[in-house]
């Protein structure tokens, strides 16, 4: 599935008229052995302009989830243990640190700005919703299963506002209140949707390709529009199908053969 995820990333960049471009040599090897290590978030200078800046799709947040795994695993025994006040303190540190991260960047190293930008510290407060939601589940679950449409609506209304009058961006990657929305509403409508199974799982090849559609499209210009997610839902899907039913299939075929 890497493989694959990769030579679409290549014919991104012949459609995308990026040919033309001079990479060294030495960042083209560089880039394509970090792509099958633990360093997918490394990115050349060179093929930072491509797209949204991040050519390999979104493998760049797996050394992140990584780094997630671990701290809950050392950190979750004791915060279970304690009160909401302290959850609510962390939680507001969190905030603090996403909101603030990018006004950090003239007081540090772009190098150093870069690596804390692929740790975790910049969105824990998506890592501390979901923990939130799932230590007081009994509680929580209930309430956000009922207030689906009222999110739902919120998050519309919102979106509307900010984009047409209030303008406000204060937060990494997307601005605070949209994360915040997105991360319960995500929650919310898993709940209120209820138990849906589909014979094969799809959701990882749609986490890999989904971002190299979306690159692609801003290459050509084409963002920021209803067609444009039209598409992109459209191109993810096939592609997530074609992979998961067939690419995956020819994987497993060729991993029993080289083990026999």
């Amino acid at each position: 599935m890497g493989c694959v995820c990769g030579i679409f990333c290549n014919g991104n960049f012949n459609r995308g008229g990026y040919l033309h471009l001079q990479y060294r040599l030495k960042d083209i090897v560089a880039w394509i052995v970090s792509q099958v290590t633990f360093f997918q978030f490394y990115t050349p200078g060179s093929l930072a302009t491509y797209g949204v800046g991040n050519p390999n799709g979104a493998l760049w947040t797996i050394s992140m989830e990584m780094q997630v795994y671990i701290v809950i695993m050392i950190c979750y025994p004791w915060f279970k243990k304690q009160r909401k006040a302290v959850w609510y303190v962390i939680g507001l540190i969190a905030v603090v640190c996403n909101v603030c991260f990018p006004f950090t960047k003239q007081f540090m190293p772009n190098m150093v700005y870069k690596l804390i930008n692929v740790t975790f510290v910049p969105y824990a407060y998506i890592y501390w919703i979901g923990m939130y939601a799932y230590t007081f589940r009994d509680e929580i679950i209930p309430k956000l299963k009922k207030g689906f449409y009222c999110l739902l609506g919120g998050y519309i209304v919102w979106c509307l506002l900010n984009r047409s009058f209030l303008h406000f961006s204060f937060g990494h990657y997307c601005n605070i209140v949209t994360g915040v929305f997105v991360c319960v509403l995500t929650l919310s409508a898993g709940y209120f949707l209820g138990n849906h199974k589909f014979k094969k799982d799809y959701s990882y090849s749609i986490y890999l390709y989904h971002m190299i559609v979306i690159n692609l499209l801003v290459v050509i210009g084409m963002k920021e529009n209803l067609r444009a997610l039209v598409i992109t839902y459209v191109v993810t899907l096939l592609l997530s199908f074609v992979s998961t039913n067939y690419v995956a299939k020819g994987n497993q075929i060729m991993r029993k053969l080289l083990l026999k």
